[in-house]
């Protein structure tokens, strides 16, 4: 007795939309996904917005801490 598996086909660009066509459920999962992280990435609280606003923080911080350095520097010269 011989047990024959179905072979199953490689997606190429050729078959890709036929494929698209026989596993709907998957195609949608796949597509809501993406649309999920397009807009998990790149929405007005996202994480591009953040890592921008994390950058934005870094360099206030850096300008204060300068800022602070140049009026202590004037202060002790305005002891002397």
């Amino acid at each position: 007795m011989k047990f024959y598996r179905k072979i199953k086909k490689q997606v190429s660009p050729e078959n890709l939309a036929e494929t698209v066509k026989e596993n709907k459920r998957t195609t949608a999962i796949i597509v809501g996904a993406l649309i999920l992280f397009l807009y998990v990435v790149f929405n007005s609280n996202g994480l591009l917005k953040r890592v921008n606003l994390e950058i934005q923080k870094k360099d206030a911080l850096e300008r204060i801490r300068i800022a602070g350095e140049e009026q202590k520097k004037l202060k002790d010269q305005s002891k002397i």
